[in-house]
C-alpha cells in the first residue's frame, strides 16, 4: 500500500482497470460456485434454513448484496450466456438484477444486447419498455392546515387526531368535488412500518383497504365487552393474542393452552363472554366402536397418548397433544436440524414436528421419536431419506386430498 504513492497517474489508471477486469472474472466465478450451492441445496445441509440466510450469517454479506448476488446466480444458473456479459463488462451485477422479470430464452439474445452498456436507470426504461405496468391513476390528497401564527391565541387550538373512524364520518360532512373515474389499476402499496420511537412504543404504519376498515369495525363491536373504549391498539392486540393461540392449539392439540390456562392469574372467558369463541366450541363424540370397546372388562382407560394402539389398529400421523408438547417445550418451538460442520438452524419460520426414524417406516410419534425442524429441513431430510421422488409424489396426494403441503417426516 505505501508503494502506491510512487506510481504515476497512467500506471495507477493502468493498475485499476487492470483490478477491475480480475473483479469482474472473481465475480463471475463466485456467482457460479454460489448458483451451483443453491442448486444442489448444500445450505440445508449445512445447517441453514436457505441460501440466503447461509450469505448472511456465514459469508457476512448484507441482505441487500446477497438478494443481489442470489438472483444473479440463479440468472446465472439457468442463462448460461449471461457471464460473458459480465466478464467483460457489458453488464454488471444490478443491471442484470433490474433485468431479472424480462429476461426468457425466446428473446434473451435481443435483451442482452439491448442492455449491454446502459446505465443502471437506462435498463430500468428498456424493462419498463418491455413490460409496461399499469398507469398510476390521478391522487389529489388535502393535506392538513397548519395552525397559522396570526390567529387569535382561542383559535390556535390544535387539530385533534381523528379516531380512524371517526375520520370517514367526518369527511362525509365536507363539501369536495367529486373526482373523475380512473382506470381500475391501483398504484402500488407501500410496505408496512414499525418503527420506534421509545423504548416501549412503536408506530405503526400502513395502508388499508376499505374491506379492512368494514371488517375491523365489526371486530370491534364483537369484543366490546373485552375492549370497552373499542381502542384500536387493545383491538388489534387481542386479534393477534387469540391468531397465536389457534395457531397453537392447531400445532399442540390444546395441551400447551389448557396448563397456561390453569396457571393463576390468568384471564378465561365463558361463551357467554366472548361472542367470538361461543361458535368455535364443539362437542366431541365417541364413535360406538370405542364405546363399546372401551366399556369391555379388563380395557384400560386413558387416552390415547397414555396406551400404545392395539396391533390391530390403524397407524396414524396424528401425534398425541402431549407428545408435541413435551417436544415443544424441549426444542424450543425451534428448527433441530444440525449440520454436518455442528451448525445448529434455530430457524422459528414454519417449525413442523418430524419423525426421528421416518413415519413410512415405522417410525413411532413418541417424544424420543418427533423432533421439531423448520419446513426446509423437513422436507430436506425426507428426500434424503426416502428420495426426492417419493417426497414429491407424497406432497402432491396430499395437496389434493387437503389442500395442503406437509411433507412426510
Amino acid at each position: 500500500m505505501s508503494n502506491l504513492s510512487r506510481l504515476s497517474p497512467s500506471e495507477l489508471t493502468s493498475r485499476l482497470y487492470e483490478l477491475r477486469s480480475k473483479e469482474r472474472e472473481l465475480l463471475v466465478e463466485f456467482l457460479a460456485h454460489l448458483g451451483e450451492l443453491d442448486r444442489r441445496k448444500v445450505a440445508l445441509d449445512l445447517g441453514f434454513p436457505s441460501s440466503f440466510e447461509y450469505c448472511v450469517q456465514h459469508l457476512g454479506l448484507s441482505s441487500s448484496a446477497t438478494f443481489r448476488r442470489l438472483t444473479a446466480a440463479r440468472l446465472l444458473m439457468r442463462f448460461p450466456v449471461v457471464a460473458d456479459y459480465l466478464r467483460d463488462g457489458r453488464l454488471v451485477l444490478t443491471t442484470l438484477v433490474v433485468l431479472r422479470d424480462v429476461l426468457c430464452d425466446e428473446r434473451l439474445g435481443e435483451i442482452l444486447d439491448r442492455a449491454a452498456g446502459r446505465s443502471e436507470d437506462e435498463v430500468r426504461a428498456l424493462v419498463a419498455a418491455l413490460a409496461p405496468r399499469p398507469a398510476v391513476p390521478d391522487l389529489v390528497r388535502r393535506l392538513p392546515q397548519r395552525p397559522s401564527a396570526a390567529r387569535p391565541s382561542a383559535e390556535c387550538v390544535p387539530t385533534r387526531n381523528l379516531d380512524l373512524f371517526e375520520a370517514a364520518a367526518a369527511a362525509t360532512g365536507r363539501n369536495f368535488t367529486a373526482a373523475p373515474a380512473v382506470a381500475p389499476c391501483q398504484p402500488k402499496r407501500s410496505a408496512a412500518k414499525v418503527e420506534p420511537i421509545s423504548a416501549e412504543q412503536h408506530v405503526v404504519r400502513m395502508t388499508v383497504g376499505a374491506e379492512f376498515v368494514a371488517d375491523l369495525e365489526r371486530v370491534r363491536a364483537a369484543l366490546s365487552h373485552v375492549v370497552p373504549d373499542r381502542s384500536l391498539e387493545k383491538v388489534l392486540h387481542e386479534c393477534i393474542r387469540r391468531t397465536l393461540r389457534a395457531c397453537e392449539r392447531r400445532r399442540l392439540g390444546g395441551e400447551m393452552l389448557r396448563t397456561a390456562a390453569s396457571r393463576p392469574g390468568t384471564p378465561t372467558a365463558t361463551s357467554s363472554d366472548d361472542p367470538l369463541t361461543a361458535s368455535a366450541k364443539r362437542t366431541r363424540t365417541i364413535p360406538a366402536k370405542v364405546r363399546a370397546t372401551a366399556s369391555r372388562p379388563g380395557t384400560p382407560t386413558g387416552t390415547s397418548s397414555e396406551y400404545p394402539p392395539t396391533a390391530s389398529a390403524k397407524r396414524t400421523r396424528t401425534i398425541p397433544a402431549k407428545v408435541r408438547a413435551t417436544v415443544a417445550k424441549r426444542d424450543g418451538n425451534r428448527c433441530t436440524f444440525v449440520g454436518e460442520d455442528g451448525h445448529r438452524c434455530n430457524s422459528t419460520y414454519q417449525i413442523e414436528f418430524h419423525h426421528v426414524e421416518p413415519f413410512a417406516r415405522g417410525g413411532p410419534s413418541t417424544v424420543e421419536g418427533i423432533v421439531q425442524m423448520c419446513s426446509a429441513h423437513n422436507r430436506r431430510t425426507a428426500e434424503k431419506e426416502l428420495g426426492e421422488a417419493r417426497v414429491a409424489e407424497a406432497i402432491a396426494r396430499r395437496r389434493d386430498r387437503r389442500g395442503c403441503e406437509a411433507p412426510p417426516g
